[in-house]
């Protein structure tokens, strides 16, 4: 696990002043069966609890993290820039313990296995922010979860994976410019067909015109 206040994932060179810097080739080199960025795990009743430690975590253009399990919070700003790519290996066997994640805080994983997430008392409020041309993929579970702003310019590949994604507000379909929650565009949820989708949201789910879901299971907390 690795926590700095600011943290930026990529070349030394496009990191904000004042970022601790991690190179994405050490980080895919470790060979960790798991990997946190922005906070640290401790053991509880529940599973693993994420301790958010980070304000800001930032993925650079260009950046790929790859492993069975890798996990990034913030309690602020979660962004992944043009070009970066975080993604799990090809699918395990095995599964990974349940985290349990404060509400509200900005958190993105994918897990090449299936992961349960469970919730305690944070207060958060996170943002995440994945830009045009980045990728979030995963070959067994998929997490994105924002108590703030949910902007998903992306592409997502997560065909047959377990899909978990909340925020304040999610809408479907012909979603209008500037809506600051979750949008459920048609791009996006082509890249889950015939995966499991589990929303969850404080409010109510918001329908734009039509529709269409090509899920194996869809799962509503609202």
């Amino acid at each position: 696990d690795l926590s700095s206040t600011y943290t930026f994932v990529g070349a030394a060179a496009d990191a904000p002043a004042g970022y601790v810097v991690l190179d994405p080739n050490q980080l895919n080199s470790i060979g960790a069966d798991s990997i946190l960025i922005g906070g640290t795990r401790t053991a509880s009743a529940a599973g693993s609890q994420v301790n958010v430690g980070a304000d800001t975590v930032e993925i650079g253009a260009g950046a790929t993290l790859t492993g069975n399990e890798v996990l990034l919070v913030a309690g602020s700003n979660l962004l992944l820039d043009a070009g970066a790519t975080v993604q799990s290996t090809p699918s395990g066997s095995g599964s990974f313990a349940p985290l349990v994640v404060p509400t509200g805080a900005a958190l993105l994983g994918v897990a090449n296995a299936a992961q349960d997430y469970a919730y305690s008392y944070g207060g958060y409020a996170g943002n995440v922010t994945v830009a045009p041309g980045a990728t979030v993929s995963g070959t067994g579970t998929v997490a994105m979860l924002s108590g703030g702003t949910f902007d998903f310019a992306g592409s997502l590949s997560a065909a047959g994976a377990q899909v978990i994604l909340g925020a304040t507000s999610v809408a479907l379909g012909g979603v209008p410019t500037g809506f600051a929650g979750l949008a459920l565009t048609p791009a996006l949820l082509d890249g889950l067909k015939a995966g499991n989708l589990q929303l969850l949201s404080p409010n109510e789910v918001q329908v734009y015109g039509s529709a269409s879901l090509d899920l194996s299971k869809l799962d509503v907390s609202a």
